[in-house]
């Protein structure tokens, strides 16, 4: 049998080592994520071939863009345990994959567009703009608290991002029941069904009326008239209201020229419209439009 010959000298494989450490020390967040699991520098440098393999899976999946477009294949990661000196690698499903499953679930709609699935509330641009509406998600997000809020955010000021991405991290965070629509899309597909199908409408408001969180994102974006607005809008809110559960709505238009287009027979004084107008008015009322980036 032939015999084996180590063909790399030792200032290669010190070279090696010192530069895989160097590459994995520059990654904070990895570092932290190795010490929260019992290692050292002493521990990683003795695994370092191991480690670096981790290390690449590791920052595949963090900068992960697309959950549609694995960058590992299958959702499947590296799952590393350490203890007593033992090195053992598992495999689990990826967490970014588990959390966006767990919000699906969890949902009766959800039209969270997929590219801002994967993206996280640091990615949020903190303008100073936002603020108030940041701490009043946050509010939602860290204590479960029941708020109502009316955003307005014309084009390009980040309000369908900022809503998706909390609305997300609520939900998945204290597995409650939500709601993420289409203003639209989703208030048009309602309308139509309080004439053709009464039955599915009926059922499909009670979801609305009963999820713990519901957002609706550009609410202005549908032209109500006046049947619609009165048998869809008014009970839609009232329920809500009146159960006290988290209703956040996002508008291209403010509140007073909203409260304009749902009168539509220029008569402030129609009753209905008096009852939505107090409705919305507990609303707390934000506006973060301003030509910025998205995140």
């Amino acid at each position: 049998m032939k015999k084996f010959t180590n063909t790399y000298s030792n200032m290669e494989v010190d070279k090696f080592i010192k530069e895989k450490m160097d590459e994995i020390k520059a990654n904070k967040k990895f570092c932290e994520h190795l010490a929260s699991l019992g290692f050292d520098y002493a521990s990683i440098e003795e695994n370092i071939s191991f480690i670096t393999d981790y290390f690449y899976d590791y920052t595949k999946c963090e900068n992960c863009s697309d959950i549609n477009s694995c960058p590992l294949g299958d959702h499947y990661i590296k799952k590393v345990t350490y203890s007593d000196g033992i090195l053992n690698f598992e495999y689990d499903i990826c967490p970014k994959y588990k959390k966006i499953n767990r919000v699906k679930n969890l949902s009766y709609i959800c039209d969270i567009p997929e590219e801002y699935l994967t993206k996280s509330l640091g990615n949020i641009d903190k303008h100073l703009i936002r603020k108030k509406l940041l701490l009043s998600l946050i509010e939602i997000y860290k204590n479960n608290a029941n708020k109502f809020i009316f955003i307005t955010s014309k084009k390009n000021s980040g309000g369908s991002f900022i809503t998706s991405l909390f609305y997300k991290e609520i939900v998945a965070a204290h597995s409650v029941s939500g709601a993420y629509l289409d203003g639209s899309k989703r208030l048009g597909e309602l309308c139509n069904l309080l004439f053709s199908n009464k039955v599915e409408f009926t059922k499909r408001m009670e979801e609305l009326q009963n999820v713990e969180v519901l957002f609706i994102n550009k609410i202005s974006n549908y032209n109500f008239n006046e049947f619609t607005r009165n048998n869809v809008l008014y009970p839609l809110l009232e329920t809500r209201a009146s159960k006290g559960l988290t209703t956040v709505l996002t508008s291209e238009l403010n509140f007073d020229d909203y409260i304009s287009v749902l009168d539509v027979k220029n008569n402030m004084k129609d009753v209905r419209l008096r009852q939505i107008k107090e409705l919305l008015n507990e609303f707390e009322k934000i506006d973060i439009s301003l030509n910025i980036k998205v995140y």
